[in-house]
This record gives C-alpha cells, sequence and structure tokens, in this order.
C-alpha cells in the first residue's frame, strides 16, 4: 500500500499530462477560465463569508480559505475520466488554475493578514 500512495502523485502528473497532450488547451480556454474563476476566487470567497459568520477568526479562518483557494485537483480530471465528460475542459483548467494560483494565493494571503492584523475588522 505505501507503494501504491507513493505513485498517486506521479500518475496523476502523467495522466494531466497525456490529456492536455490530447486536447490541448486553446479549444477549452474560456471554460478553463471560467472554472479557475469559480475555483479561486468564487469558492474561497464564499468560505470566508460563511467562516466568518460562524466565528471563525485568525489563524483557523486563514487556513481554511487556503484550503478552499488552491487550484483545481487532479482528482476533478479523474472524474471527468470516469464520467467521459468535459475531459478538454478539466485539463485546461487545471493548468489555468495551477497557474492563476501564483497571483491569487498571494492576493488571499495578504487580505488574510491585513484583516488579522487588523483588531477591529
Amino acid at each position: 500500500m505505501a507503494t501504491l500512495a507513493q505513485a498517486v502523485v506521479p500518475v496523476s502528473l502523467v495522466t494531466i499530462g497525456l490529456t492536455l497532450h490530447r486536447y490541448g488547451i486553446v479549444g477549452a480556454a474560456r471554460q478553463a477560465i471560467a472554472l479557475s474563476f469559480g475555483k479561486l476566487l468564487v469558492q474561497p470567497t464564499t468560505v470566508l463569508l460563511v467562516a466568518y459568520a460562524v466565528g471563525l477568526r485568525g489563524l483557523p479562518l486563514t487556513i481554511a480559505v487556503l484550503c478552499a483557494a488552491l487550484p483545481i485537483g487532479s482528482n476533478v480530471l479523474l472524474f471527468a475520466q470516469r464520467y467521459d465528460v468535459l475531459q478538454a475542459e478539466t485539463t485546461a483548467a487545471i493548468v489555468a488554475s495551477t497557474f492563476a494560483f501564483l497571483v491569487t494565493a498571494g492576493l488571499w494571503l495578504a487580505l488574510l493578514s491585513h484583516s488579522a492584523a487588523d483588531p477591529q475588522s
């Protein structure tokens, strides 16, 4: 089991690479941008609002929001392949959200560190 567990990440990356090679990114760019926007901005905003409403503050709030703000994972592609739907869009969205995360992660950290430093917020 330990050997299989160690193979999960490399196999997932190979799967993403093969699917990306098969479908490319150009034809699914619009859907990839929309999915990335939802995953990197809408989902963490929703988590921030709900978590704040239920009383989460400080480091726990930061962790919850940053976990919600992570890029689209390879498990989504596995489901797309399993049910034979949106494989090109999913692959493009994984790539787009991973690159966009380089920017959005810093924005979320800046926002959350600013609100954590401000006792009035």
